[in-house]
């Protein structure tokens, strides 16, 4: 759907939040201290980078939104295929490189993160360089394949765009590590403005795609000549010293997170690439606004794991297993409170939500979309995170590689059979494959039954508040057209219904708690 690369959705993010958050904590130098003399806390870190993305977030679905509607399906279609090649070969150069800057450059000092800065500037450069060359030299056999006759041409003209772009990819990680969260966000949001401008502007002007390609990659550039300009200017008097031994240690420490990466971006992308290669441009048009996610799902998922996982680290050093059990569920029932009514309320509204969002051209994508909804629910926790916070990361590594392969099967059974909506079937299938599998493992951790390892009786009651208020209001809202007016009634009939059934299906905890943190 977006004009961005797709942020991965495992735990190893979370890992690597840990360790910014206990080595920024514990391992402070005098230097350091000299150089950041006033660090923010934690959770005004976290929620100054996470409005960033979410606003960057928004622009990308609002340019989908923009783009389905001046655009024919074909060339939308062939447009998102360009986006399908880059996020695809982008795990694949990237090593888990940005990660590793949140786990070394607190520990760095002023001297020591120049160098870290310079040197993973330039091998990102070498991997964007390599991103543009592989899509350039394979755009031919691409185009064939994905049965888009403009995607050839298309792909040759995004050349320059990874190589500005990658080098991009670790900047808010590394503000967020030298104090400088607020500065994080509004670089997403810079960022995000920049790609916004990029896309929409030369279509709303009727030029071509073609076009568009060129805006993209002058606006990487501008945006690498800003971010490269701050950045630097914070290191303007710290003298520069290059470590040759320093890029094997990274290197060392970030390809298995990149591995992990790697096996999880294949997994969310091979359905959108089968779908490509078999129907083409106007058919996968269809399935991706099908497979739009709301962007501040992964964040407020991400972002209340952030919290917590380095939490985890230090129970479980400690061996306080029972303590861990009680955050997980608390962490899981609040973010339940927001995806169990979403997920009931998008499942009775969708093809409202989705005409709102793409236009009727899209209404086609309704029945896709419900499908992926059915992974909103699981959403409610990273699971590999009581595994990482133990050091399990080869079982974490060990499920991705089974997912993958479960999902390589799911998709040559499934589309055959039922076409665009086997392939949703088969991401999702797989996807709860990996969340029960590790669920077990949680619970061998923690050395408690299966059904003690989730507060299931509370989601249980939540989910079937959501459903019961969901149906009332779609009762109520089903004979007006389908459309914005009827989402718009549909909601608001579903909050009143909704806040009653909660407050008696046990969510007044979660709901009180809410309140006080906004006022």
């Amino acid at each position: 759907m977006s004009p961005t690369p797709d942020v991965p959705r495992y735990a190893v993010t979370f890992t690597a939040t840990a360790n910014l958050m206990i080595t920024s904590k514990d391992t402070r130098t005098p230097e350091q201290d000299a150089f950041e003399p006033q660090r923010p806390s934690h959770s005004s870190s976290a929620i100054a980078l996470a409005s960033g993305r979410l606003g960057a977030g928004l622009l990308s679905l609002v340019s989908a939104m923009v783009l389905s509607r001046l655009l024919s399906q074909q060339q939308y279609g062939t447009y998102q295929q360009v986006w399908l090649v880059y996020n695809t070969l982008l795990p694949f150069v990237l090593f888990g490189l940005p990660s590793s800057i949140i786990y070394y450059v607190p520990q760095a000092d002023a001297r020591g993160q120049k160098m870290i800065v310079v040197q993973t500037w330039a091998l990102l450069l070498v991997a964007g360089l390599a991103i543009g060359a592989a899509a350039y030299a394979l755009s031919g056999p691409l185009s064939v394949g994905f049965r888009g006759n403009d995607l050839r041409v298309l792909l040759r003209a995004f050349f320059f765009f990874p190589i500005f772009t990658l080098p991009l990819t670790f900047v808010d990680s590394l503000l967020v590590a030298i104090g400088r969260a607020r500065v994080a966000g509004w670089f997403n949001i810079f960022s995000g403005v920049m790609l916004f401008g990029a896309v929409t502007v030369p279509i709303a002007l009727g030029c071509s795609l073609l076009t568009v390609m060129y805006t993209l990659s002058i606006s990487a550039g501008l945006r690498f000549a800003v971010t490269a300009f701050y950045v630097l200017r914070e290191y303007a008097d710290v003298p520069l010293q290059l470590d040759r031994a320093f890029v094997t240690r990274q290197l060392r420490y970030s390809i298995p997170l990149g591995v992990a990466s790697l096996l999880g971006t294949l997994t969310l992308q091979l359905n959108r690439i089968m779908i490509a290669s078999m129907f083409g441009p106007r058919e996968y048009a269809i399935y991706v606004n099908g497979a739009t996610e709301l962007p501040f799902v992964a964040i407020i998922s991400g972002s209340v794991m952030s919290v917590v996982t380095p939490e985890f680290v230090r129970l479980y050093r400690d061996r306080r297993t029972g303590e861990i059990l009680r955050l997980w569920h608390s962490a899981t029932r609040k973010v339940a409170l927001v995806f169990f009514p979403l997920t009931a309320l998008l499942m009775a509204f969708g093809a409202d939500f989705v005409v709102l969002l793409f236009s009727a051209r899209y209404s086609q994508s309704a029945s896709l979309f419900r499908i992926f909804l059915l992974l909103l629910p699981l959403r409610i926790t990273v699971y590999g995170s009581l595994l990482m916070a133990a050091g399990l990361s080869t079982l974490v590594l060990r499920a991705a590689v089974a997912t993958l392969a479960f999902n390589v099967v799911l998709n040559f059974t499934l589309i055959p059979l039922l076409g665009l909506e086997g392939a949703a079937l088969s991401t999702v299938i797989a996807t709860y494959f990996m969340g029960g599998w590790q669920l077990v493992r949680c619970a061998r951790l923690l050395e408690v039954p299966f059904g003690a390892i989730f507060p299931w009786p509370g989601l249980a009651r939540l989910l079937a508040a959501s459903t019961i208020a969901a149906g009332a209001a779609w009762l109520a809202a089903h004979s007006l057209p389908t459309g914005g007016i009827r989402f718009a009634i549909g909601t608001t009939l579903f909050i009143a219904f909704a806040v009653p059934l909660f407050y008696y299906a046990g969510a007044r905890p979660e709901m009180m708690a809410m309140l006080r943190r906004r006022r």
